[in-house]
């Protein structure tokens, strides 16, 4: 089409774009793509793939914005280097890279690599390669985190599937493999993963891996020693909450503001009944006085009180205490928490404890008791007088629970 080549693939898609927006300025009408390759109407100044003006029998008469024996040139370079500037994510890892690396990434990205969830080293490049059932491996450190994230994959309930489970179990991988460099000081370089022990300081079966620090006994890492988070999609539930506390944005805010001084509790609507969840309760900046924030094991109780007043709630208290059974004192615990930052649960009913996370400073064990082994358990929050809170699902576990898990009991 006077003198343009015809190119090989149509625009890329606007959603793959960090910023969609931009995208839009530099869109094909054609495939309503970021305009791949474009070529730019002499008339009107808009911009077409080089790939959709030669496969569209009607761009030789007519323009896409309709001007009529359209010619058709090169951009000016200011335009081609803005979008080859634009930040592009990769269909297959996810990654970023501008739009002028693009193409020769998803080229090598599609050929045979390390099946580990956070490593990309082409097949070609392995040196040694280790297999986990038809899966292939580019190091000892890819087998063994590929294993514990397998069996997570394996685990994850009905509500931990979905668009987001490849990003979880990235995110898991990611930090396994922190956690075992930590654990396993003194390593050695691999090519693509940075670090791992040499085969004098490993102890190597399928599992369990027995790796081994100078001078200090064995550390026994299970690729199922950690039970795997169930990703469970809960919110406040409106059957369950005290009647002067509002719930807003799918139940995931609640809010109370009246002129009494009373605790108002709400639970979740769904009882946890074993293995290891997360959640966070993210602060609400109206908030004049310190939340209450736990699991109980009761639901039909008075609404009206403090969850963790009783025997059946564990609980803690914005001012830095923990509270069970008792609503006027318990142990200091953490620090202050009210009206900005957020508090990260961590309910290990496997081992019957729940741990805390404060603006991500990792706060320890706060309660063990057998009692936290059995469900159903339902996250609970407390308000007074003037508070509330946004209740967020779905994150991965920090890995600073992951291993206190794998490391300490």
């Amino acid at each position: 089409v006077h003198g343009i080549e015809k190119m090989i693939s149509k625009g890329w898609s606007l959603e793959q774009l960090v910023d969609p927006a931009g995208g839009k300025l530099f869109m094909c009408k054609y495939c309503q793509g970021l305009a791949r390759d474009p070529v730019m109407c002499d008339n009107c100044e808009k911009l077409t793939c080089g790939y959709c003006i030669g496969t569209q029998p009607k761009a030789k008469t007519s323009c896409p914005n309709g001007c009529s024996n359209p010619i058709y040139s090169k951009p000016p370079r200011l335009i081609i280097r803005t979008i080859q500037e634009m930040r592009i994510n990769c269909i297959q890892c996810k990654k970023t890279f501008t739009i002028e690396q693009i193409d020769k990434h998803e080229a090598a990205c599609n050929l045979p690599k390390c099946a580990c969830h956070d490593c990309n080293e082409l097949e070609s490049k392995i040196k040694k390669i280790y297999i986990v059932g038809e899966a292939k491996l580019c190091s000892f450190e890819c087998k063994y985190v590929y294993s514990i994230v397998k069996s997570l994959e394996k685990s994850l309930s009905p509500e931990g599937s979905g668009p987001g489970k490849d990003k979880i179990l990235g995110i898991f991988a990611a930090e396994t493999r922190a956690i075992i460099r930590e654990a396993l000081a003194d390593s050695e370089m691999h090519p693509n993963c940075n670090a791992f022990p040499s085969g004098s300081e490993i102890a190597m079966s399928d599992s369990p891996v027995s790796a081994i620090k100078p001078g200090n006994p064995p550390i026994i890492l299970d690729a199922f020693s950690y039970p795997p988070a169930v990703y469970t999609d809960f919110k406040w539930d409106a059957e369950f909450c005290a009647p002067n506390i509002v719930l807003s944005d799918g139940n995931s805010v609640c809010f109370l503001q009246e002129g009494g001084y009373c605790f108002r509790t709400v639970l979740g609507n769904i009882g946890f009944t074993g293995g290891v969840h997360y959640w966070e309760i993210h602060a609400d900046n109206r908030t004049e006085n310190e939340l209450k924030m736990g699991v109980a094991c009761k639901k039909n109780f008075n609404l009206n009180t403090a969850f963790c007043d009783y025997e059946y709630g564990w609980g803690f208290y914005g001012l830095g205490q923990l509270r069970h059974g008792n609503n006027s004192a318990g142990p200091k615990y953490g620090k202050n928490f009210k009206n900005s930052g957020y508090l990260g649960i961590h309910l290990d009913m496997t081992k019957g404890q729940m741990s805390f996370i404060l603006n991500g400073d990792y706060l320890g064990v706060a309660f063990k008791d057998d009692l936290l082994k059995k469900g159903p358990l339902y996250p609970a929050v407390s308000l007074l007088h003037k508070a509330g809170c946004r209740l967020i699902v779905g994150k991965p576990i920090p890995s600073c629970f992951i291993q206190s898990h794998l490391l300490y009991d």
